[in-house]
């Protein structure tokens, strides 16, 4: 499990890219996915900043906990994502 923070400077970029551990394990979410997260009512809220947002990466089920009630979004389709070939 990986552990990420969304914070409001994510949002103004046109993609963000997570790193989990290795250069070839990698996520590349479009802000509107970010976005979703960040708004999402029951997103964890980061108890010291309560203007980050939280999410943990699985990647054996290519999956993204980021709320309450077990809030999650299969991130498959953006594992291993490149700019130019996006889907």
């Amino acid at each position: 499990m990986f552990s990420y923070n969304i914070n409001p400077n994510t949002l103004t970029a046109d993609f963000e890219v997570w790193i989990c551990g290795e250069a070839d394990s990698y996520y590349l979410f479009p802000t509107s996915v970010m976005k979703s997260i960040y708004e999402d009512p029951d997103a964890y809220v980061d108890k010291t900043h309560p203007e980050i947002r939280v999410a943990e990466v699985d990647m054996a089920t290519h999956s993204l906990l980021f709320g309450r009630s077990g809030k999650r979004l299969d991130c498959s389709g953006y594992f291993r994502a490149v700019l130019g070939h996006y889907h």
